[in-house]
């Protein structure tokens, strides 16, 4: 312990931190092992000593995932030292009940003997459960809104098949193969829904885009 009046090493520490977290988070990104943390990086900027033990602390405000801490043993002077588990927990059910997005924050400490000697803070979107990030920041995870399965998807390639029928054509959906069905599917959506005339007259999102349920863009 250092004397009275006598300086602590920790007292002029100079610690930098370097650090990229994705910029929007949904309830997708919890479901698909989404990278979020790309990059985090210590400093020591001071090039005549080291610093022993110390911990970094990540936190979110809201908790919309696990804290997460990493001890250091020791960093040299000069020394960056780069964090290569970066996998966070995010709380699924908080990002699920996301009925709106809202406005969170990342924030990480780097602490020795009980002080903080560099913070960080950063802004992340929390998309509602239905949003999708946009292109700009999650294009892989747009498949992740896909809903194959799901009841209203029958009704259109039932009625399209009436389209063709009632055109003398096969009405055979089997789009996979040949592409026959496909132009039926877009008179029936075009022909019976707002919600698909909004969507295919919009241009493609670039930074969020509210998904629908497939219920809504058919009308039934």
């Amino acid at each position: 312990m250092p004397l009275e009046n006598e300086t602590s090493p920790l007292d002029s520490a100079r610690i930098t931190i370097y650090g990229e977290i994705a910029a929007k988070i949904n309830f997708a990104c919890q479901q698909s092992s989404f990278a979020l943390l790309r990059d985090l990086r210590i400093e020591n900027m001071d090039n005549g000593s080291g610093i022993d033990n110390l911990q970094i602390n990540l936190r979110s405000n809201p908790t919309f995932l696990k804290e997460k801490s990493w001890r250091i043993d020791r960093i040299a002077p000069g020394e960056i030292i780069t964090i290569k588990d970066r996998d966070l927990e995010l709380d699924g059910s908080f990002l699920l009940n996301l009925v709106e997005s809202v406005q969170g924050t990342v924030n990480v400490t780097v602490e020795a003997g009980g002080r903080i000697l560099a913070e960080q803070s950063r802004p992340v979107e929390l998309l509602a459960y239905n949003e999708w990030g946009g292109a700009n920041y999650m294009p892989e995870l747009l498949a992740a809104f896909s809903m194959p399965n799901d009841p209203a998807v029958d009704r259109v390639l039932h009625d399209a098949g009436k389209l063709l029928r009632k055109a003398g054509r096969p009405d055979g959906i089997d789009g996979y193969t040949t592409g026959a069905g496909m132009g039926a599917c877009f008179c029936y959506l075009c022909g019976n829904s707002q919600s698909w005339h909004r969507l295919y007259s919009s241009p493609f999102e670039l930074r969020a885009e509210r998904t629908e349920n497939p219920v809504a863009w058919t009308g039934t």
